[in-house]
């Protein structure tokens, strides 16, 4: 097992493109291409912790495969290093840093049964001797029922029996380091739930360093001891998923964590209550403060936590627009316009709502969050 660190890490890529209506032909030789600068990493600096697994999550394109790559050695950084155990892994080769990485399209050799694939690693080091032992722990690790895919070469296998077939060479290596890119994203939700099982199963018995990327929260939550939020090439803010959960720096996090998503209104401070438009709610005195009269900020409040009671129709009521049940729960997600405002909250069952009602909303004053309306940060310090 291993500490990595990361420090200061930035990457950029380069992206011609010609201007518009010139083609390719004409361009040829001629230095018409535009050279672009597309910032992947800017400035990254991640501990991970010795047996410690840690979700590297953000929307699309924020850097978080690329972030993955330089840990493993497939791309160099312009700037910064990566550690294992303190030792700078520039120069080292990824074959020789102790890794096992499954990416997201598996990477199985199709003409070789799941056997050959898994075994590969070590014929290549001439340590063919090994290949039967190793192979016996792997299945033993993924289930009984792992052995009987060996004898089969990729193209016949299904994507999840493909996939366990990749955790599986990762698995023989006995890594240091586990890297995951993306490696469920390619299958349907219950193949993705079981395989995930499988993983987690394997990350508790071995409790290697891991380093997981995924663009599914659930995903980050279930697979990380913390988790990294990525945004625009930095990471945001790192800590276990109730710290981020709780206790989120800006509007970014708050409204990526959490399935219906944080509300977010943006209004001020007026008379000791937060406004927008007809809508006021008198804030408790342990937020007031942390704001000054006038103050331009951005009110945030959990759906869980917020309440609906029946009114009249007025400007300060929302109209409900849609409802979902969810039975497992015993719960309903409604769906409700305020003015310009879209708003969610999760509200019992038992709630009587319904699709064109008038409704105030109810927040539970323990749980309201205040966010800088320029900055959007958070303006409460998680330990008031």
């Amino acid at each position: 097992m291993a500490e990595i660190r990361v420090e200061d890490v930035h990457k950029r890529f380069v992206r011609q493109s010609l201007p518009i209506g010139q083609s390719a032909h004409r361009s040829r030789g001629g230095g018409a291409f535009h050279r672009e600068y597309i910032v992947a990493l800017d400035g990254v600096n991640l501990t991970i912790h010795d047996g410690e697994a840690v979700s590297i999550v953000g929307p699309s394109g924020c850097g978080k495969s690329t972030l993955l790559r330089i840990i493993a050695g497939l791309e160099e950084p312009d700037s910064g290093r990566v550690l294992y155990d303190g030792r700078d892994m520039a120069n080292v080769p990824p074959k020789d840093r102790g890794i096992g990485m499954v990416f997201q399209n598996y990477a199985l050799y199709p003409h070789w049964d799941a056997y050959d694939n898994l075994g590969f690693f070590f014929r290549l080091r001439k340590r063919e001797k090994e290949i039967d032992q190793r192979v016996r722990e792997a299945a033993e690790i993924l289930g009984v029922d792992f052995k009987y895919l060996l004898s089969r070469k990729p193209p016949t296998l299904s994507g999840g029996e493909q996939q366990r077939v990749a955790v599986g060479r990762c698995v023989v290596r006995n890594p240091t380091l586990f890297l995951f890119d993306e490696p469920l994203s390619n299958l349907d939700a219950k193949l993705r739930s079981s395989t995930r099982v499988q993983i987690k199963r394997l990350l508790n018995r071995f409790r290697v360093t891991t380093v997981y990327v995924t663009h599914d929260q659930s995903e980050a939550v279930a697979m990380g001891d913390r988790i990294a939020i990525m945004r625009s090439g930095r990471i945001v803010q790192v800590g276990t998923f109730r710290d981020l959960y709780d206790h989120p720096v800006d509007t970014f996090v708050a409204g990526f964590l959490g399935m219906p998503p944080m509300n977010i209104i943006p209004g001020r401070v007026e008379r000791g209550s937060f406004v927008h438009d007809a809508l006021r709610i008198r804030l408790p005195d342990r937020l007031l403060r942390f704001v000054q009269e006038g103050q331009a900020i951005r009110l945030g409040i959990r759906p869980e936590h917020l309440g609906l009671k029946a009114e009249e129709a007025g400007a300060s009521s929302g109209i409900v627009e849609t409802v979902e049940h969810l039975p497992s729960n015993r719960t309903r997600i409604v769906h409700l316009q305020l003015g310009d405002v879209a708003i969610t909250a999760q509200v019992p069952e038992d709630v009587p709502v319904g699709i064109g009602d008038h409704v105030a909303l109810a927040p539970d004053m323990d749980w309201l969050y205040l966010f800088d309306g320029e900055t959007e940060r958070n303006l409460v310090p998680s330990d008031a």
